[in-house]
């Protein structure tokens, strides 16, 4: 066995060992903040009420529009695409336009079926005016792995466009 091969093996080892002892650190902590909350319960509620004051300003809710914006410009620089929207640009309207049966909820706090999506028309002009258009996560995803009659539907649909 040579030196690389040692050092694999040793670290490949080490690697499972940090991982249980990682896993028994979250398991102590948790069941010693179970205690300090059931031994303290006015401190621990005071301190979780001064921690939400303070960092009220990073909790608010952002807007659907502005966490679709913020997410095409990391999708943009990551794929090396030309990137020129506003927040304006983004449109939701109330039913998808592609399912028109769908209606959008903006309230998700995950991505369902029904969630509003930024889609590129022409992927290869990247997130310009004029190439986006916002439809359900279902007609978006379909796309990528839809049956016949669903691509006909979204095909008909950029046929519009």
């Amino acid at each position: 066995m040579d030196r690389k091969d040692y050092y694999r093996q040793y670290n490949a080892k080490r690697k499972e060992k940090m991982a249980e002892y990682d896993q028994a650190r979250k398991e102590t902590r948790k069941i010693r903040e179970r205690i300090y909350r059931a031994k303290n319960p006015d401190r621990y509620q005071s301190y979780q009420k001064t921690n939400y004051d303070k960092n009220k300003e990073k909790w608010t809710p952002v807007s659907t529009e502005m966490t679709m914006l913020k997410g095409s410009k990391t999708r943009a620089i990551r794929k090396n695409l030309p990137h020129s929207i506003t927040i304006e640009d983004i449109v939701i309207p109330e039913y998808c336009p592609i399912f028109t049966e769908i209606k959008l909820c903006r309230n998700n706090t995950r991505t369902h079926f029904d969630s509003p999506t930024l889609d590129r028309i022409r992927p290869e002009l990247g997130y310009v005016k004029g190439n986006i258009a916002v439809i359900s996560h279902q007609a978006n995803s379909i796309k990528s792995f839809g049956t016949a009659e669903q691509h006909r539907r979204i095909a008909d649909w950029i046929e519009k466009q």
